[in-house]
């Protein structure tokens, strides 16, 4: 959590089930701390009402697995017309642009 306080991501990508925590928890810690970018939640669980769940939370969207690149790629290239700064995100290397931090490695 002290990354995405401290750093300026424009993109956040949370895992639904994760070890120490879940995504649902772990968007309403990043929305407390106002983190001003986009939460998008990722879940292989194919039901409606967590992406209802998610998005009431905060999350700007929700991506089921397993992810498709191109949609991937989509999202963050459209986040990046918002951003500041942006990085360029090479097609072949998208995962790459990707920072995920573990929950509860604060």
């Amino acid at each position: 959590m002290a990354a995405a306080k401290d750093a300026s991501y424009d993109v956040v990508f949370v895992d639904l089930a994760m070890p120490n925590s879940s995504g649902f928890d772990v968007i309403e810690q990043l929305r407390a701390i106002r983190f001003p970018g986009e939460i998008v939640l990722m879940t292989g669980q194919h039901q409606g009402w967590i992406a209802t769940r998610a998005e009431s939370l905060g999350a700007t969207t929700t991506l089921f697995k397993p992810l498709d690149p191109d949609e991937v790629l989509a999202f963050v290239s459209q986040g990046e017309e918002h951003a500041h700064e942006a990085p360029v995100v090479d097609e072949l290397d998208w995962l790459s642009a990707i920072n995920v931090q573990a929950a509860g490695a604060s």
